[in-house]
């Protein structure tokens, strides 16, 4: 096999190969199959929190595994982020019923 080239437009054969492709990426909350991506538009449109996201698309309300990158989504505005390994888990929101608000 010749040398291997990289997408880090480097046209060169690169030693960072390995780390380019090594790290999976996170780009959505699974339970709701809605991603980083669509929760920023609707954080740029008046969603600014994690709570007005969570009340909008439930995200945040399954397995709560997506809480910590939709805050990093929010605080970075990156949409595709590395899996955290280094990560409390933190308790799934309450869910909610679409339209109802919590007395």
């Amino acid at each position: 096999m010749g040398p291997v080239f990289c997408v880090c437009f480097h046209l060169l054969p690169c030693s960072l190969f390995v780390f380019h492709f090594s790290l999976p990426m996170v780009s959505r909350c699974i339970c709701h199959d809605i991603s980083f991506a669509e929760l920023k538009k609707l954080a740029e449109a008046g969603a600014r929190d994690l709570e007005a996201l969570s009340r909008q698309t439930g995200c945040g309300t399954g397995c709560g595994m997506c809480i910590p990158y939709i805050r990093v989504m929010l605080a970075t505005g990156q949409t595709d982020l590395p899996v955290m390994t280094n990560v409390s888990p933190e308790p799934p929101l309450p869910s909610r019923t679409p339209g109802t608000f919590p007395s």
